[in-house]
């Protein structure tokens, strides 16, 4: 009867241990914690003296003791060759190793721990998931055999696959909380500038640059066509840089002729102009802080040169004054225009481009980013609708309709049609009146209720599918008809019928 009273006890015992590891494992999330405590409760149950949990890392196959309890440095360099000892075995029968007395193995008998601190009792078990080997658990007693029996090592086997499931735990919720950390910073710079919003790749690319130049001192040259979003770029770069507390001074090169460019930029001694006073000029306005030169590449030569003493001796004189004016100014440049080629042209000099131009940053019309018209969309509704007191919903058709035009003017050619949507709708919806010419079109082949008789929609798209079919063939109309499934007579009918003109590419070649 004491025999089964005393299982019993030893059982619940053990099944109190797997409690208080799974409490480990629902509250704590640090992987150090974690095995700190798991050893802790591992050393009390199994009686042993000392321990530690070796990790293994697949990666350059080392080990690392990642928590010891009472673990000398020659122990711990022996404990990692046991381990390494272990996964071997693991890998080929799934065994633990038991050593009852170290002095009567023969695998210990040059381990230089065993003979200094007299250890005679070993216990090490694998820790691994279902996919991997994550590591080992070891144990140990100093001055007693048989410490560990075959039933320990059981038992701790079973404790050990708890407690590399948990390891995994952490590691993905870890991974888990830096890829939420990393998208927090990826919507943090889609939304902190909504004029720029871009979840796509090539807006990504040009936020990753911006991040990487904002803290630097050197130039920037922004290149994009018109409506891009120059402008907000350059604030981007500006605000996050250390300059952010400085001034931030725009000028339009392309907005003033050359005369009054050089005052606006260098300002003007008194009584040097008639009916003008004093005035300080940007670069003056920016110290300290960053100059937008917009529209770059319509600056005449003579303002250039001036602008390229500025940036190289940080220093200019007022229009009309003989004192020089030092300035501590980053610039930042913008244009629409090809640069090398007004090089070439001489209208644009060479050494100011290379100042100008230590680093570039291109961004890509609205054309080669159409993922990001829906949010622009939503964005830009949410603006004007406030604005205007005028909630306008756009259906999926219209998107799908505005998605497929060209936008020539790019953003903000879409932020004047959304504005001008919340000022002239009557009913809540959006006016499709306002729909550019070419959206019309794309928006005609998609619906059918909207804009005209059905038999109108047919002709439009069998005409579409006739110039398509015969650019594929390069007008082969043998081979076009074939394609369609009608005959080359009923071809020829529908070219005239619709009045389909061959390209000049096509009839010179």
């Amino acid at each position: 009867m004491g025999q089964i009273h005393d299982l019993t006890a030893f059982e619940n015992e053990r099944i109190t241990t797997f409690y208080q590891l799974a409490e480990l494992l629902n509250n704590i999330w640090d992987t150090d914690e974690l095995l700190s405590k798991s050893l802790e409760l591992t050393i009390q149950l199994l009686n042993a003296e000392r321990g530690a949990i070796i990790l293994y890392s697949d990666k350059d196959q080392s080990f690392e003791v990642k928590v010891s309890r009472g673990i000398e440095q020659e122990t711990s360099q022996d404990a990692i060759a046991i381990s390494r000892q272990v996964l071997t075995d693991v890998v080929k029968s799934d065994s633990p190793l038991v050593i009852e007395d170290t002095r009567k193995d023969p695998r210990f008998t040059k381990s230089r721990s065993v003979i200094m601190y007299n250890i005679l009792s070993v216990l090490c078990v694998p820790l691994k998931t279902k996919d991997r080997l994550i590591g080992t658990v070891y144990l140990d007693h100093r001055g007693l055999p048989a410490v560990f029996s075959r039933e320990d090592a059981d038992f701790l086997k079973a404790f050990a696959n708890l407690i590399a499931t948990a390891i995994e735990k952490s590691e993905l919720y870890v991974r888990a909380n830096e890829e939420i950390f990393q998208l927090k910073e990826v919507l943090h710079r889609t939304y902190e500038y909504p004029e720029i919003i871009g979840k796509s790749m090539k807006m990504q690319e040009v936020f990753n640059t911006v991040e990487k130049v904002a803290s630097s001192k050197t130039g920037v040259l922004i290149l994009g066509e018109n409506g891009t979003g120059k402008e907000v770029i350059a604030n981007l770069i500006h605000n996050r840089s250390p300059r952010r507390d400085g001034p931030f001074i725009k000028v339009n090169c392309a907005a003033l002729p050359e005369t009054l460019l050089e005052s606006e930029l260098f300002g003007i001694e008194q009584k040097t102009a008639t009916g003008v006073g004093f005035r300080k000029g940007k670069f003056e306005l920016a110290d300290s802080g960053t100059i937008f030169l917009d529209e770059i590449g319509d600056m005449s030569l003579s303002v250039q040169a001036k602008v390229l003493r500025a940036i190289e001796e940080k220093e200019f004189e007022r229009v009309g004054g003989q004192r020089s004016i030092k300035v501590d100014v980053r610039v930042i440049s913008a244009t629409n225009m090809d640069l090398h080629k007004k090089i070439e042209e001489g209208s644009f000099r060479k050494d100011l481009y290379f100042r100008l131009n230590p680093i570039v940053v291109t961004i890509p019309p609205l054309r080669e980013r159409k993922e990001d018209i829906p949010f622009l969309i939503e964005y830009f509704l949410r603006k004007f609708s406030e604005e205007n007191s005028n909630s306008v919903k756009v259906t999926k058709r219209i998107i799908d309709a505005l998605r497929e035009y060209s936008w020539p003017g790019n953003v903000r050619e879409l932020e004047h049609l959304i504005e001008s949507a919340t000022l002239l709708s009557e009913d809540g919806s959006f006016p499709e009146k306002l729909l550019p010419k070419e959206a019309r079109k794309t928006k005609t082949m998609i619906s059918l209720d909207r804009y005209g008789k059905l038999e109108e929609v047919m002709s439009f798209v069998e005409k579409k599918k006739i110039l398509y079919s015969l650019d594929k063939n390069r007008w082969n109309q043998s081979k076009a008809a074939k394609e369609l499934g009608i005959s080359e007579p009923t071809l020829r009918r529908r070219i005239k019928e619709y009045k389909i003109k061959k390209p000049k590419k096509i009839q010179s070649s």
